[in-house]
Order: C-alpha cells, then sequence, then structure tokens
C-alpha cells in the first residue's frame, strides 16, 4: 500500500506540472485539484453512510491543517516546479522527516537519538552541495521545496496531536480539501488568477491528479497503520525514485553528478533516521 500511494505521488507531479504549462497559475490549478478531491472523497463518504458531522474544535484543525500543511505544502511545490525539475524539488522536499524531527524536539520535548543527529548532518551536507556546487540548481526553487517540506512536517504533527484523527479518513481528506479549495479560490480572486476550465486536456489532467492523490492518500495511511511508520517511510523513499523516472521519460533530464550526491545525501538523511537506533548500530 505505502509503495503504491509512494508510486502515484511521483507521478501526481507529472500532471500538476503539465497543466502548470499550459498557462494556468499556481493558485487556480490548486483551487480546482482541492475543490474535485473535496468532491470526490464527500461523494464516497456520503454513500458508505459515514457521519460527516464534526465539532467546532475539529473544524478549526481541519482549517489549520488544510490551510498551512497540505494546501501550503502543494502550492509551494507548484511554485518548485517552475524553477527546478520535479525530481529535485521531490528530494528537497523530503526534508520534512527532519523537521518533524526538530518540532518534536523543540515544542514536545522529544530527546533526538544518534541516528536523528546523524541525519541532521547529512540533510546539511545534501543542501550544501545542491546549493553552492550544482549550478543547475535554482536558488528559489530549492527554497520553495524545502519550504513545502516545511508546511508538510507541520500538517504531519496535526495528524498525530489533532482532536479530528478519530474520524473516518475520507471525512478528514474532504474537509482538508475544502479548506484549501477556499483559500486558493479567495487568493486566486485577490491576484486575478482565477480561470475557467476551458481547456479539455487541462481539466483532465486535474481530475486525474485529484483522483491519484485521494488513493495516494487513503493508501499512505492504511499503510502506516499496517506498517507502521518507520517501516512505511523505507517504502516511501520510492516516491522520489519514481519522480526521476517520470522526468526522464517526459522531460528527458537526468541529475547531474553533484545534484545526485547532494540529493543522495538527503535521502540518506531520511534512510537513516527512520532506521531503530539499535539496528543501525548493530
Amino acid at each position: 500500500m505505502v509503495a503504491g500511494a509512494s508510486v502515484l505521488y511521483g507521478i501526481i507531479p507529472l500532471l500538476v506540472k503539465k497543466v502548470l504549462l499550459r498557462g494556468m497559475a499556481v493558485s487556480c490549478v490548486m483551487t480546482y485539484r482541492f475543490l474535485l478531491m473535496a468532491v470526490l472523497t464527500a461523494v464516497v463518504s456520503v454513500g458508505g453512510r459515514k457521519s460527516m458531522r464534526i465539532n467546532v474544535r475539529q473544524g478549526l484543525e481541519l482549517g489549520m491543517a488544510g490551510t498551512f500543511g497540505i494546501g501550503m505544502t502543494n502550492f509551494l511545490l507548484g511554485c518548485a516546479y517552475l524553477h527546478i525539475e520535479m525530481w529535485m524539488a521531490t528530494v528537497c522536499h523530503f526534508i520534512y522527516p527532519i523537521i518533524v524531527m526538530f518540532n518534536m524536539y523543540l515544542f514536545y520535548h522529544q530527546k533526538m537519538n544518534a541516528n536523528e543527529k546523524k541525519g541532521a548532518v547529512l540533510t546539511a551536507a545534501g543542501f550544501t552541495v545542491l546549493l553552492l556546487f550544482s549550478k543547475n540548481a535554482s536558488v528559489s526553487g530549492v527554497i520553495f521545496a524545502v519550504l513545502s517540506g516545511v508546511a508538510y512536517g507541520f500538517y504531519m504533527i496535526c495528524m498525530e496531536k489533532a482532536s479530528f484523527i478519530n474520524l473516518e479518513k475520507t471525512v478528514i481528506i474532504c474537509y482538508l480539501s475544502l479548506a484549501c479549495a477556499i483559500c486558493f479560490f479567495i487568493q486566486s480572486l485577490l491576484t486575478k488568477n482565477m480561470s475557467g476550465l476551458t481547456d479539455a486536456v487541462g481539466t483532465c489532467l486535474l481530475a486525474g491528479s485529484a483522483a491519484m492523490s485521494v488513493m495516494a492518500m487513503l493508501l499512505l495511511t492504511r499503510g502506516v497503520e499496517i506498517l507502521g511508520a518507520s517501516r512505511a517511510s523505507y517504502l516511501n523513499l520510492l516516491e522520489p525514485v519514481s519522480n526521476i523516472c517520470a522526468d526522464f521519460v517526459f522531460y528527458k533530464m537526468l541529475p547531474t553528478a553533484l545534484q545526485f550526491v547532494g540529493c543522495s545525501f538527503i535521502l540518506g538523511a531520511v534512510f537513516v533516521v527512520s532506521l531503530p537506533e539499535k539496528r543501525y548500530l548493530s
């Protein structure tokens, strides 16, 4: 399940980037994508006779997790795709486990073990190579991708600590998507970037990305429940791998030697952090 979700997450950026390259603004793309996700999950929830009721606290937390978590993650990734290759944006986005680790240490006083400290060093080394020694890497693109990881780290903490975690998964996705759609719709109106779905190809790409996003979120959530977060994180490394393959197949782009080294450090950091400490030391 986690492997399937990772492959889907690796393909989704390809569809989103194709829509962006057809001239639609990032905020407009996100408005339609999340609106379609909200409608799809609402239909599934109502059809499955699942309760859509939430209290005020759950509504506020869902709004925050949707807007500042998953919504901001996708918006910043969309901006990153316009500056750097998809695979590099995805790899830089994978800083989020390190962000979660530091946030849990700072705000919840959860101590870092030896593997987590080594992961932080590898992450710093990876970004140093990408930013200082890789001439083809756009600094602004890397920053957008890293900030998307920060936003996703906030979303992950919300999914662990918030009061809505016991709701049905499709109901959670529905309200998260609805909050994102409303936020991006307002942004599109204020920036005058809102446009209609007059492009049939773009509409199909958006619908496909929305359906795949829902499937990926459901598969990943269920996979983590079965495997646990640590084992699931190994399989989640398939996401940047599938992203690199998609970039090569559709855009004929491959990482340079230095880009490969920098990204290897970052992925290595995620791998090391996900290992149980005793097993790693042995």
